[in-house]
């Protein structure tokens, strides 16, 4: 016999199981540039000659030395970041002291007060096991009376965690107008976009809100220009590159069209920043099978 009854009720339970789904617009890439805006090709810089990073997973541009990046290895090294030359020069190894190194897979520097700080992202989670994950924050160093070496004590550790599960993600963004943290997963059939809103706990577990999704997978670094109107993100394979319009959050701005720009594909490419003034960004690759690590640069046209 028809049941009115059972009908209503399966109605109203699709129509709240409906309103409890994330809802995404359907951003699309093209290949046509973004406001008339291009890139040259890639241009190689030197090799780098410091064998100790040979597994480059992030980098960002330093504020205090001009033509120099900050980088760090993936899962295996020791608590510490390098500050390389754009020649290929490693110019100091700076330590973080009692902050371990389980994973890290993005760094990025955003000027607050007028002081640099230094993010770093402990993110990595291949097995999507561990739940609470940590961004180490901290000023960026000078280099003084020839120093090589630096050892930094005073660190905020931001603890966060994601909404329902562990995830595995290598994509760090600092909002340089609003402060807020973007971290995008990377092994979903399409990347999510987490936001973590300034002010965040330096005392408590944050917890990230899930704000849409890439169409594309595999997202292993982004960037936002210093003044934050430009953000980057790429896979292994491409890059892909929005501009703000307005005063949109990081989270929308990142679920519009986005464009694909020029980038000569290497060996195992997880990291890439834009230079200091915003007029070019920069990759580099870990190495792989014996194929040294350089810098690539793109210019802006």
């Amino acid at each position: 016999m028809f049941n009115l009854h059972k009908v209503h009720s399966i109605l109203w339970f699709l129509i709240l199981l409906a309103a409890c789904e994330p809802t995404y617009k359907k951003v699309k890439t093209t290949n046509v540039p973004m406001d008339s805006l291009t890139f040259e090709n890639a241009e190689a810089l030197p090799l780098l000659k410091d064998k100790a990073i040979d597994e480059a997973s992030g980098i960002t541009a330093s504020w205090h030395h001009n033509n120099a990046f900050w980088a760090h290895n993936d899962s295996g090294d020791a608590p510490r970041i390098f500050l390389i030359s754009t020649d290929g020069e490693t110019l100091a190894t700076v330590y973080l002291e009692n902050i371990e190194a389980r994973d890290w897979e993005d760094i990025a520097l955003n000027v607050e007060d007028s002081i640099a700080y230094i993010y770093i992202a402990e993110t990595g989670d291949n097995r999507e096991v561990y739940e609470d994950k940590y961004i180490y924050r901290f000023a960026e160093p000078f280099l003084e009376n020839g120093e090589t070496e630096i050892y930094i004590t005073d660190i905020e550790t931001i603890r966060f965690a994601y909404p329902e599960k562990a995830r595995d993600a290598e994509s760090l963004l600092i909002d340089p107008l609003t402060r807020d943290i973007i971290v995008v997963s990377k092994r979903e059939k399409f990347s999510k976009i987490f936001e973590l809103k300034y002010p965040y706990s330096k005392d408590t577990v944050n917890i990230l809100v899930e704000k849409g999704e890439l169409p594309f997978r595999n997202t292993v670094a982004g960037d936002i220009s210093a003044d934050g109107k430009e953000v980057l993100l790429k896979t292994y394979d491409e890059v892909f590159y929005w501009k703000r319009k307005g005063n949109e959050s990081i989270a929308k701005l990142l679920i519009t069209d986005c464009v694909r720009i020029p980038y000569l594909r290497e060996p195992q490419g997880e990291a890439i920043a834009w230079s200091k003034a915003g007029d070019s960004f920069f990759t580099l690759s870990e190495e792989y099978q014996s194929i040294p690590a350089r810098f690539y640069r793109y210019k802006k046209r």
